[in-house]
């Protein structure tokens, strides 16, 4: 019986392949029909995020006829999805993307189908963790009337992050300042300004941004700020002086025509009205009356009720004015050439022409400090020069001028010392006052610098020069925005202060700064202060100019 069995165990296979031989034969030449089927180079692809893969496919038995790619992940990208079949072999570059994917493990099937006939590749896709941020700006710049602004925050990886901003000026405030963002969202973020303690300036700092994945954003951060100290003032100032008895600055304006009493200190002003245009302005050496220059007349005030005393007829058009403590005024005259002072007894209101030399139309003056001579500085004549005037008798006698024709400019302005011993011109130069001819008006040092002086003042006792120079060409000169600071013993120069400037809005949350222009300038009895009157540049377009600046001294 084994021997039996063994013989038919040995048929069976025998019998089996000549059944498949036999199935496979159609015809008598011997030919062997191959089932059809797509055939494909791999049943399973793996897809790195940064690369491609290969696949190759074919159909049997071979012939032309049309395929196409009737599924895929939408994760991939393939270069072709539809084709014919031919003789050769077609290559697919099948491409993973990844934008928008999180991080973690894909898996999809490409199916490829022809003419009733299917195939299918398991596709794998591995996506590491992407950790990565932006900021919709690259930089923050708030202008002078800007106090917020705002910014987004994007995850741009494919992982969930926190994030969180910072920047060490607590005067700037971040909502919100932290947070969680999943893949491809975003979240908006102010910044605020609270300009409240911050004093003029471009500031220029940096805002932070970080993530618990390691990212860093650095965003540059400008602010501009102007913080307005200036004490504004209406109309056109004309002349102004410092009465330094009661800390009082006296000014003289048009547009309205008035005088105005100042204690800037306390910012209070009183005015009063005037009935004519001022040219000029003088104060007592008191500081308790004043008067003010116009064209045939000069009005007499007393700054301490603020009332008009009296108004005198004076036969010149007034370009300048001294009050002297002899109760007399001495009206300089603004033309006619070769003139000489008009002097009007106050008491009486008898005027007189000064006796000696004639002086030059246009004549700058300055009342010394001992309140018996007048220094004048012309105009309109070169070499320029410096002239003293006695006025002990009232009438005022020209006395000399200095003995330089040329070899020190004067340039047609004076300033002197409080202290009376030294007068400072306007071209810098420096000269010792005595009361002898011999030893007045003499040469002693100049100071620093190319322009000339717009306004000075002097105080002995602080041992301060402060100085503004003209700026711009020789023909149009105006007053700069820097006083300069001198040793006022040996004039040596020891600093710099700017002036504060004008800002102008325009319109769009910034503005444009314009210089100021310090036209006179005057310190206050302990020498703690500095108060410059400032103008407004004229292409500022600005309605009202003029301003009152302080600056304190160290």
């Amino acid at each position: 019986m084994n021997l039996i069995k063994q013989s038919i165990g040995a048929l069976i296979p025998l019998f089996l392949t000549m059944v498949v031989i036999s199935g496979c034969s159609t015809d008598d030449t011997g030919s062997v029909d191959v089932e059809p089927a797509i055939v494909l180079s791999t049943k399973s692809l793996t897809l790195s995020e940064n690369g491609s893969g290969t696949l190759t496919l074919s159909i049997v038995p071979s012939k032309e006829t049309a395929w196409e790619i009737a599924s895929k992940p939408d994760w991939v990208s393939i270069n072709l999805l539809s084709g014919t079949f031919t003789a050769e072999a077609i290559v697919l570059n099948i491409y993973p993307i990844t934008e928008g994917l999180n991080s973690g493990d894909y898996d999809g099937l490409i199916k490829i189908t022809s003419n009733g006939l299917e195939a299918e590749v398991n596709v794998t896709l591995n996506i590491g963790e992407k950790a990565s941020m932006s900021s919709s700006e690259s930089s923050l710049i708030f202008g002078y009337f800007e106090d917020n602004k705002s910014f987004y925050i994007k995850n741009e990886g494919n992982v969930a992050m926190d994030w969180s901003a910072s920047i060490a000026e607590s005067y700037i405030t971040l909502i919100p300042q932290t947070s969680n963002l999943s893949p491809g969202d975003s979240i908006k973020v102010n910044a605020e300004l609270n300009r409240s303690s911050l004093p003029t300036t471009v500031q220029d700092l940096e805002l932070s941004i970080t993530s618990n994945k390691g990212q860093t954003i650095k965003i540059p951060l400008t602010y501009k700020n102007y913080k307005e100290e200036k004490w504004l003032i209406d109309g056109e100032i004309v002349d102004a002086e410092f009465n330094r008895i009661h800390d009082e600055l006296i000014v003289v304006s048009t547009g309205p025509n008035e005088i105005r009493k100042f204690d800037p200190a306390t910012k209070s002003m009183e005015t009063l009205q005037l009935n004519m245009t001022p040219t000029c302005l003088s104060v007592s050496m008191d500081g308790n009356f004043a008067v003010v220059g116009h064209d045939a007349r000069m009005s007499y005030i007393d700054l301490n009720t603020m009332q008009l005393l009296n108004i005198f007829d004076v036969a010149t058009d007034v370009f300048d004015i001294v009050l002297a403590p002899n109760n007399w005024a001495y009206a300089f005259p603004r033309s006619g050439q070769w003139e000489r002072i008009h002097c009007v007894d106050l008491t009486t209101g008898v005027e007189t022409i000064s006796t000696g030399n004639q002086i030059r139309e246009g004549t700058k003056a300055k009342l010394h400090p001992s309140g018996n001579f007048i220094y004048g500085s012309d105009n309109g004549v070169s070499p320029s020069d410096v002239e003293k005037y006695d006025i002990t008798a009232g009438t005022a006698q020209y006395l000399y001028d200095s003995p330089y024709h040329g070899d020190y400019s004067f340039d047609g302005n004076i300033w002197i010392s409080d202290s009376g011993d030294k007068l400072v011109s306007r071209s810098r130069n420096i000269f010792k006052l005595t009361e002898d001819q011999a030893t007045d008006i003499r040469y002693y040092g100049q100071l620093l610098g190319n322009q000339r002086i717009a306004t000075l003042d002097i105080h002995t006792m602080a041992n301060k020069i402060y100085a503004v120079m003209e700026t711009g060409t020789i023909y149009q000169e105006v007053p700069s925005n820097t006083i300069q600071i001198f040793d006022a013993e040996y004039h040596e120069m020891t600093g710099t202060v700017s002036l504060p400037g004008y800002l102008v809005p325009d319109g769009n949350g910034d503005g444009t700064m314009y210089d100021s222009q310090a036209h006179f300038g005057f310190f206050n009895n302990a020498g703690s202060a500095f108060y410059s009157l400032l103008k407004a540049p004229e292409e500022a377009g600005l309605v009202s100019e003029w301003s009152l600046a302080t600056v304190l001294l160290d």
